[in-house]
């Protein structure tokens, strides 16, 4: 095929000399062909996803499907006293505390990700790297680890840093789109050319969304090539600009019975952390469901 395209040139450009007008026409084919070959389209965004139990509706990439967060991996540690001997389940503190943050995800075919997360609480490094579920929990809830609505941009930087595992240069930039449902939009100067990050809060003087959520969310691309003007333009304009709320902010339909199709509810389930992760990877996203049964958890969004 490029065998024939390159002797269809040469045959116009040949033609061309005689007509020393029409050069012009052949070296700009001859460039849009060799743009076209190297260039990777933009991406686009022409389908939503609604986060219920968040109040969200975002912009999704063309074809994404959607990737819940990697389930915790957890070991089984044994200690002794010089006694007595007893076993902790323990998972890295980091992973406990992207689940924690995570709300959902999308992947395209092209490979590029993108994950939304809620900035309510710092990671509780204090714990050292490995810990127990009920450690963890109980670490959260220490006041000095929250993110708050007015809390200041080192801060965010700083939880942005954790989360993406990449370092932010500078303070961040203020992102003038969506301004009439948005109240602030932050962009994040990454240090990794293939990740945006962007930080922003809901406008609760908009109508129908005086009782949105006041917290931070964080929208974080992770791109398999580095964008380029047009992706970021893309970005900007149809991501950002095309957030918009449920006007449900009461949490109750991504955590509905619906999302349990059991077959056979009657059948004694044995309830342990695994289940419950499982159910807590999905619990934002809607159109994901879950099947229980006597010996496993199966999800799934078909």
């Amino acid at each position: 095929m490029l065998y024939g395209v390159v002797s269809n040139l040469q045959t116009l450009y040949n033609r061309a000399m005689k007509k020393p007008y029409t050069i012009w026409l052949v070296a700009f084919a001859v460039v849009c062909f060799s743009v076209g070959a190297v260039a990777a389209p933009a991406l686009r965004f022409q389908k939503a996803a609604e986060l219920d139990s968040i109040g969200l509706i975002l912009p999704v990439m063309d074809r994404a499907l959607g990737a819940p967060i990697k389930p915790v991996s957890i070991r089984r540690w044994i200690f002794t006293d010089g006694q007595k001997s007893w076993t902790e389940d323990r998972g890295d503190v980091r992973d406990l505390w992207l689940e924690a943050q995570f709300v959902a995800g999308w992947i395209d075919p092209a490979g590029n990700y993108l994950e939304v997360a809620e900035m309510t609480k710092m990671p509780p490094v204090h714990l050292g790297e490995q810990a127990t579920r009920k450690a963890f929990d109980a670490a959260l809830e220490d006041s000095a680890l929250n993110v708050d609505i007015n809390c200041t941009y080192p801060r965010l930087v700083e939880w942005i840093e954790a989360f993406c595992g990449t370092k932010v240069q500078g303070m961040p930039d203020t992102v003038l789109v969506n301004r009439s449902r948005i109240d602030k939009i932050l962009e994040f100067n990454m240090s990794d050319s293939r990740t945006k990050a962007f930080a922003f809060r809901i406008n609760p003087a908009y109508p129908g969304q005086a009782a949105v959520p006041r917290n931070w969310f964080a929208l974080v691309f992770r791109l398999k090539d580095a964008p380029d003007a047009e992706t970021s333009r893309a970005v900007e304009k149809d991501f950002l600009g095309g957030i918009k709320t449920t006007s449900m902010f009461e949490g109750t339909r991504a955590v509905s019975a619906r999302k349990n199709r059991t077959r056979d509810k009657a059948k004694p389930v044995v309830e342990d952390a695994t289940r419950a992760r499982a159910r807590r990877s999905i619990r934002h996203m809607s159109s994901w469901w879950y099947m229980d049964s006597p010996n496993y958890i199966m999800l799934s969004n078909h």
